[in-house]
């Protein structure tokens, strides 16, 4: 669950730098576990290190009402640019 959290953070993150029609999937996640979650508020942040051409480097933390920090991560995404339904027909012809 702290996993897929911080996977969503800092695909937040990153989705703020993707051009129209792109899409940025997770290509591998590092997940380091620091104190536990409780029941409650969980906050995360999200920040792009790098973005080249194709890939990006993403790192997240989660934060319990406290402020103390539950869980990092990084990841390494790609950036794919989705084909629209008029540039499909034309690829047919």
């Amino acid at each position: 669950m702290v996993a897929a959290m911080l996977d969503d953070v800092m695909a937040f993150a990153v989705g703020l730098d993707l051009d129209w029609g792109e899409i940025s999937p997770t290509l591998e996640i590092k997940v380091s576990m620091l104190n536990a979650a409780r029941p409650g508020r969980i906050y995360g942040e999200g920040r792009v290190i790098k973005r080249g051409k194709s890939v990006g480097f993403i790192e997240g933390e989660l934060r319990d009402e406290s402020g103390k920090v539950l869980a990092t991560g990084s990841s390494t995404a790609t950036f794919v640019r989705l084909k629209r339904a008029e540039d499909k027909k034309t690829d047919k012809k």
